[in-house]
């Protein structure tokens, strides 16, 4: 069952502009979980591109090659606390899509 409802489970985004908040959700098919960010204290909102570089160990008949992951994060920054990673895109344009959508609400 739980196999089940993680091959169901779907992320993305949420924006709210009725009550200015944001988050980032997990979609178990009926309900949605996440913890909303409120959007009236974002000073700047950044896209950073993170890569990380690995050597690993791999059976014989796999690429020897060494592995890179890249992603292109969405940070929150709020006048007071913390920074907050929205969400971690692996394909660019998918986060110059949620920074145009937040750039027309903001």
């Amino acid at each position: 069952m739980a196999g089940l409802m993680m091959i169901m489970s779907k992320t993305g985004i949420e924006i709210d502009m009725t009550k200015k908040r944001i988050r980032k959700y997990v979609s178990w098919g009926v309900f949605k979980t996440g913890i909303w960010n409120d959007l009236s204290q974002i000073i700047k909102v950044e896209l950073c591109f993170n890569t990380q570089h690995t050597k690993l160990t791999r059976p014989l008949y796999q690429n020897k090659g060494d592995t890179t992951a890249k992603t292109y994060d969405l940070i929150l920054i709020p006048n007071a606390g913390k920074e907050i990673i929205l969400n971690e895109f692996t394909k660019p344009s998918l986060a110059y899509k949620a920074l145009e959508t937040l750039k027309r609400h903001l």
